[in-house]
């Protein structure tokens, strides 16, 4: 008698786990979310945020709070999303990105007037083949920006793999 059942494929890699409570593991079904832990400020022009991640939740493993980088263990259909704070000085166009392979795979876009703070949201869904990564980042022209932490509940991402 044992407490779990799992399935097991050729390779010799559990794929499955289900447990005598109902519950189930999946350990090849990635899923992270990340929050920012220290405000930072970024210089013009594209910026990819390497680091000052924590994780909320990070199954199987696959991103990196020391990179920021989510590499993708299997083939599939991801869904990123990506919500940022922040505050450009001066005003001007602020964008955040999701970079697949190093390379703009989508953005969104805003204009600060420089005063206040600003929140932007991006999802996305996207193809992947296993070993892509995938990375968030921002873009501005305003000579610094600022991007919020505080308790890291102000800037967020988060990846699933859907299928």
């Amino acid at each position: 008698a044992s407490d779990t059942m799992n399935i097991i494929m050729g390779s010799g890699n559990t794929t499955a786990t289900f447990r005598n409570d109902g519950g189930m593991t999946l350990p090849y079904q990635p899923s992270f979310s990340v929050k920012l832990t220290t405000s930072i400020n970024e210089a013009t022009g594209n910026n990819q945020i390497a680091n000052n991640w924590t994780t909320l939740h990070n199954t199987g493993g696959h991103f990196s709070t020391s990179t920021g980088r989510f590499t993708a263990p299997i083939a599939g259909r991801y869904m990123f999303g990506w919500n940022v704070m922040h505050r450009g000085t001066p005003s001007g166009d602020y964008h955040i990105k999701i970079f697949k392979n190093g390379s703009d795979y989508a953005r969104a876009n805003q204009t600060s007037d420089g005063s206040v703070w600003n929140n932007v949201t991006l999802v996305v869904v996207v193809n992947m083949t296993a070993s892509d990564y995938v990375t968030f980042g921002v873009y501005s022209n305003a000579s610094s920006t600022n991007i919020a932490a505080y308790a890291g509940e102000y800037t967020t991402a988060h990846g699933h793999l859907l299928g």
